[in-house]
């Protein structure tokens, strides 16, 4: 079990790279996983927050770029856990970030 983000100072740099990561997707699309990976490490280091789908559902994308079965499964298992963590917060405003990258 993760614990819910509280500090209000991470959850605006979640906030910057979730516009960060919608403005690289059109201008510089090779940035944007690592803006996204960016997330997911404030993620795995502060706790939850409605921006974590999002963040988890790339890492899930960018797995299953890489090469091998592994990859594929395990991108499949974060993708999944994106659509979860979407549903749970109610984060209907990242419902096409998250189902775009899944």
């Amino acid at each position: 079990r993760m614990r819910h983000c509280a500090d209000e100072g991470v959850l605006d740099r979640m906030k910057i790279l979730n516009f960060m990561f919608s403005s690289a997707l059109c201008a510089r699309p090779q940035l944007a996983p690592f803006i996204a990976l960016r997330q997911l490490r404030l993620t795995l280091k502060h706790g939850l927050s409605v921006f974590a789908g999002g963040a988890f559902a790339v890492y899930g994308m960018v797995l299953i770029g890489a090469k091998g079965k592994s990859s594929i499964d395990n991108g499949f298992r974060f993708g999944k856990l994106g659509v979860e963590l979407l549903e749970k917060f109610e984060a209907k405003e990242y419902t096409c970030r998250v189902y775009a990258a899944v």
